[in-house]
C-alpha cells in the first residue's frame, strides 16, 4: 500500500484559504463596527461612493442615468458596478449598504477564485493571498463601496485564464469562456482595462494568433462603443464625464516623453515598491532561464515564445502610470499591484530557488524592502480609514441632511456631488463637471471662460471648497458661513464654505436654515455663520 507523502499540499492550501478569508472578513467588519460606534451608522469613506448609489437609484426610480432625477449625466466611471447595484436596488430596495454587501460577496469570491487557482502549490497560494491583502489593500477596496474590488476579481481571472491559455499544452475550453467573459466586463468597469486588453493584444499578434486578437480587442470596445453612442444620444459625451475631467484630451510624442519620465519618476522615487515588485518578478525569471544549459540566442527565443506574455503586465504598469491616475485611498492602482502579485506567484517555483546562486541572494533585499515600503502603505491605510469615515459623515452626509431638510428641488452649485445628490432631492450644478456636461464643455474646450458662465447661472446655495477656486472669480454671491470638521483625511478641504446670491430674501433664509440646523451637527464640525 503506497503512502501519499503529498498529503500535506491540500490542507495546508486549505489553511491557508480558511485563514485568508477569516483576516479579511475580520478586518471588515471591526471596520464596520468601528464606524458604527464612532457615528451611529456604516458611512464610505468617500463621497463618489454615493455618486454610483445616486445613478443606480435615479435609473430605478425614474429611469435617468444621472446623478439626479432632473438630467441626464455621464457620472460614473463604471457603467458595470453602477448597473449592478441598479439590479440590486430594484430587486431588494433602495439601501445604502447594497454596495458594501456586493464588495463583501465579490471579495470572498476572489480568494475562492485564488484558492482554486493555486490549490496545488501552497507557496504560491500565499504569496497571492498576503500581497492582495497587503498590497492591494482589498479590505479597503471592499468597504469603499465602490467598483474596484469588482475591478481587482475580473482582472485576475482574466490574467489566470490567459496564463493558462499560453502556458498549458492542451487549451481548455472554460479558460476560452473565462478569457472571453473577463474581457468586455473589465473594460466597462474601469476605462483603463484598455491599458491591459491592447498589451494583450499585441502579444496574440506576435505569437501570431491573429483571429484571437481580433475578437479580443472587438470584446473590449463593444460595451464601451455601446455605452458611448447611449451616452451621446442623451446628449453627453461618448466617455463618461469622469474620465474626461481627469483625464488627458490631447496627445503629442513630447507630452507622451514627459508622462512616460514622470511614470519612471513615481516606479524609481514616489512608489518604490513599484520597482521592488518589477525587480523581483526579472529576478525569478532570469533565475529560471539561467539554469537553462542552452546558448543565449536559443534562451531568448524561448522567453519569447513562453513567458513574453508577463511583459503584458509591465507594459500595463507603465501605461498607467503614464495617462491614468494613482493614490486616493490606494484605489486607482490597487489592480495593478493585484496583477504584480499574481505575477509573482505564478513565476515563483521553489525548485529553481537555490540560497548559493546569485539570482536569489539579490532576492532576498529587494522582498524586504518590498515588505517594508507595503508594510508602511499598509500602515498609512489604516490611520487613514481610522478617520475617513468620519470626515465625509461630518462634511457631506451633514451638508445632504442640511439641503434635503431646507433646499428639497432648490439649485445647488456644488464640487462634491455623491452625497448631497444621492440624500436630498436637489437640482445640481456640478462645478467640476462630473455631473454638469455643460460646466464640462466649458472647463474642456474654452476654460477662460469658466468664471463668466458660472457667473450667468441662478442657484440657490453655493457649497464649496474655496480652496479649489482661488484663481476664479465669482461675482453677484455672498459668502454666509463655513463648515469645518477635524481631522480631515479624506475631503478635498476640511472647510465647506456657502455662499448665497445677492438677494436679501435668500440670504436671510439660508442663515435662518443654517441656525436652526446648528444644533444638529456634531459636537465636534465648527459652523461660523456670518451675518
Amino acid at each position: 500500500m503506497k503512502i501519499n507523502r503529498k498529503w500535506h499540499i491540500p490542507v495546508m492550501s486549505l489553511l491557508i484559504f480558511i485563514l485568508t478569508l477569516i483576516i479579511l472578513n475580520i478586518t471588515i467588519f471591526r471596520q464596520i463596527s468601528f464606524v458604527k460606534n464612532q457615528i451611529g451608522s456604516y458611512i464610505y469613506p468617500l463621497d463618489d461612493a454615493y455618486i454610483h448609489l445616486s445613478i443606480a437609484k435615479n435609473l430605478v426610480n425614474e429611469g435617468v442615468w444621472g446623478i439626479t432625477k432632473h438630467h441626464f449625466s455621464s457620472t460614473s466611471s463604471s457603467p458595470l458596478f453602477t448597473i449592478l447595484l441598479a439590479l440590486a436596488i430594484r430587486i431588494f430596495g433602495n439601501n445604502d449598504l447594497i454596495p458594501l454587501s456586493i464588495n463583501i460577496f465579490i471579495g470572498n469570491l476572489l480568494i475562492l477564485a485564488i484558492y482554486l487557482y493555486f490549490r496545488k502549490f501552497p507557496a504560491k497560494l500565499f504569496i497571492a493571498n498576503t500581497g492582495l491583502i497587503f498590497g492591494s489593500l482589498i479590505d479597503i477596496q471592499i468597504l469603499s463601496g465602490m467598483e474596484h474590488i469588482l475591478h481587482i476579481f475580473l482582472i485576475v481571472i482574466c490574467w489566470l485564464s490567459l496564463i493558462n491559455i499560453v502556458t498549458l499544452k492542451r487549451e481548455h475550453i472554460q479558460d476560452w469562456l473565462m478569457f472571453y467573459l473577463t474581457i468586455p466586463l473589465l473594460c466597462i468597469t474601469r476605462y483603463e482595462s484598455l491599458f491591459f486588453v491592447f498589451p494583450i493584444s499585441i502579444y496574440l499578434v506576435l505569437q501570431k494568433k491573429i483571429k484571437t486578437a481580433i475578437i479580443t480587442v472587438s470584446l473590449s470596445l463593444t460595451p464601451i462603443f455601446l455605452f458611448g453612442i447611449f451616452s451621446m444620444y442623451q446628449g453627453g459625451h461618448f466617455f463618461p464625464n469622469s474620465v474626461l475631467a481627469k483625464g488627458r484630451t490631447t496627445f503629442s510624442v513630447y507630452e507622451i516623453c514627459v508622462d512616460l519620465f514622470e511614470a519612471l519618476k513615481i516606479v524609481c522615487f514616489s512608489s518604490r515598491f513599484y520597482l521592488y515588485f518589477i525587480l523581483i518578478i526579472l529576478t525569478l525569471f532570469i533565475s529560471k532561464w539561467s539554469r537553462i544549459e542552452e546558448n543565449w540566442f536559443s534562451k531568448f527565443k524561448k522567453v519569447i515564445r513562453i513567458d513574453s506574455v508577463y511583459f503584458v503586465v509591465l507594459i500595463n504598469l507603465f501605461a498607467h502610470l503614464m495617462f491614468a491616475a494613482t493614490g486616493w485611498l490606494y484605489r486607482y492602482d490597487a489592480y495593478l499591484i493585484g496583477l504584480l502579485v499574481i505575477t509573482i506567484a505564478l513565476a515563483y517555483d521553489s525548485t529553481q530557488i537555490k540560497f548559493e546562486s546569485y539570482s536569489t541572494i539579490m532576492l532576498i533585499p529587494i522582498c524586504l524592502f518590498l515588505i517594508y515600503s507595503l508594510s508602511i502603505r499598509y500602515i498609512e491605510s489604516k490611520t487613514t480609514m481610522k478617520y475617513a469615515s468620519k470626515n465625509i459623515h461630518d462634511q457631506q452626509i451633514q451638508s445632504a441632511r442640511f439641503l434635503k431638510k431646507y433646499f428639497q428641488n432648490k439649485v445647488i452649485m456644488a464640487n462634491d456631488i455623491g452625497a448631497i445628490s444621492y440624500f436630498a432631492d436637489i437640482k445640481l450644478i456640478d462645478m467640476v463637471g462630473l455631473g454638469s456636461t455643460d460646466i464640462l464643455d466649458i472647463k474642456l474646450n474654452n476654460p477662460t471662460q469658466y468664471d463668466e458662465y458660472i457667473n450667468t447661472r441662478n442657484y440657490d446655495l453655493m457649497l464649496i471648497y474655496d480652496s479649489w477656486f482661488k484663481t476664479n472669480k465669482f461675482k453677484k454671491r455672498k459668502k454666509i458661513a463655513e463648515l469645518k470638521i477635524c481631522d480631515n483625511y479624506i475631503c478635498g478641504d476640511s472647510k465647506t464654505t456657502i455662499y448665497v446670491p445677492e438677494n436679501k430674501e435668500k440670504i436671510e433664509y439660508a442663515i435662518r436654515s443654517l441656525e436652526n440646523f446648528r444644533s444638529e451637527l456634531p459636537k465636534d464640525v465648527m459652523i461660523e455663520i456670518y451675518y
